[in-house]
């Protein structure tokens, strides 16, 4: 339960860094010319590079959790590395991109192969774009805002808060949170603040120590 917790709050379902399969596999088909090796190298990275993947189900029947699988409430199912060992991402065409499980070997013709159907599958993309930083690459991280300085001693009070909460953040989500829902960045940075005696401010604070609300 507490691994859970801790990956739901790195990997949050409804992160705008998750982005579809097929839209990174065109973007590696712009960079490697050819959707086939586009798709094995996908693959690859998934099994081999660290590179985070997720699939949310939306026919209403969900197979069994893949084994080392972890629950992203309430449909989503981070996936191992290891999945990508029996499974590989095909495309033929843009409009035959998916992904299949491997099945029994043929003699004469190899591994056969199974679409799977009824999952949608996500990558995500700050992993892919230090791979491959030509065909991911993101936007420059905004700059930490100002504090101003200031004869207000209520302003005076809240900044090492406001510092602390950033200082916190950077190192729950050293890769970046921009993308993260504030609602997350409070609940995993909140006990941290409390276990360093300074009591968890309003909703206002956050916004405003995070750059998401203008002074």
């Amino acid at each position: 339960m507490v691994r859970r917790k801790r990956v739901t709050r790195r990997f949050p379902l409804d992160s705008p860094n998750w982005i579809p399969i097929v839209n990174a596999l065109q973007s590696l088909c712009d960079l490697t010319g050819n959707r086939q090796l586009a798709a094995q190298d996908l693959t690859n990275a998934l099994a081999d590079r660290d590179v985070p993947s997720m699939r949310r189900c939306f026919s209403g029947w969900r197979q069994s959790l893949p084994v080392g699988a972890v629950l992203l409430e309430p449909d989503g199912e981070l996936l191992p590395a290891a999945y990508w060992t029996e499974h590989r991402v095909q495309s033929w065409s843009s409009d035959g991109s998916f992904v299949v499980r491997r099945g029994p070997f043929v003699p004469g013709h190899g591994y056969m192969f199974a679409e799977i159907t009824g999952y949608a599958y996500f990558v995500w993309k700050p992993a892919l774009a230090k791979i491959w930083p030509a065909a991911f690459a993101l936007a420059a991280a905004p700059a930490a805002p100002r504090v101003r300085r200031t004869n207000d001693k209520r302003q005076h009070k809240g900044s090492p808060t406001q510092d602390a909460i950033r200082r916190i953040a950077a190192q729950e989500w050293p890769e970046g949170h921009e993308g993260i829902p504030i609602k997350h960045i409070i609940a995993g940075v909140s006990p941290k603040l409390s276990a360093r005696g300074i009591p968890v401010p309003k909703r206002d604070t956050w916004l405003r120590a995070l750059g998401r609300r203008k002074s």
